[in-house]
């Protein structure tokens, strides 16, 4: 997660929508790795939404949907996923 927080750094003085795609695939997958499921499906949905608004990085496209319906399996057989909130 620190190398993807590094990369945010990176970009946010200087972020086209080709970059912010890019950003979010990395983010995306670091929160996947780092076994944050939930906010993982939410970066990718948000980036594929705006690759596909703004036409940018849509060769990612299918990286992001691979990561997304892996996350998303995830989420599901996690244990935490169904737990009651306190």
């Amino acid at each position: 997660m620190a190398e993807a927080d590094k990369l945010t750094a990176l970009l946010s003085d200087n972020e086209t929508p080709y970059l912010r795609v890019l950003n979010g695939r990395y983010r995306g997958i670091a929160l996947l790795a780092a076994g944050r499921f939930a906010a993982a499906i939410s970066e990718l949905e948000s980036t594929l939404n705006f690759s596909r608004r703004f036409r940018a990085g849509r060769e990612m496209e299918s990286q992001l949907l691979a990561a997304l319906g892996e996350a998303k399996e995830k989420h599901i057989k996690s244990p935490s996923a169904h737990a009651p909130s306190a």
